[in-house]
């Protein structure tokens, strides 16, 4: 994503967010954060209701969903100005 905008220090500051609609833990696959600087995995477990917000430059993903249920997840960014020129 960064890439479209020109990389990490390119892109205009902006945050994502991260919604689940259906409980988010690790049999489901749920969202990773990893940080940049110690390498760090924190993982988010979370219920319909929960957001989760994170920089621009924050590494993340998910797993698999090894579960029967569903995972779906609402996933916006927001930027003070528009990114993609």
């Amino acid at each position: 994503q960064l890439a479209a905008v020109g990389g990490v220090d390119a892109a205009a500051a902006f945050c994502s967010t991260w919604a689940p609609l259906d409980a988010c833990a690790r049999e489901a696959g749920t969202l990773e954060l990893r940080s940049r600087t110690t390498g760090a995995t924190a993982r988010v477990d979370a219920a319909p209701g929960d957001v989760v917000v994170f920089a621009k430059d924050a590494w993340h993903c998910s797993g698999p969903n090894a579960s029967a249920a569903d995972r779906r997840v609402h996933y916006c960014q927001f930027s003070p100005a528009p990114i993609l020129g």
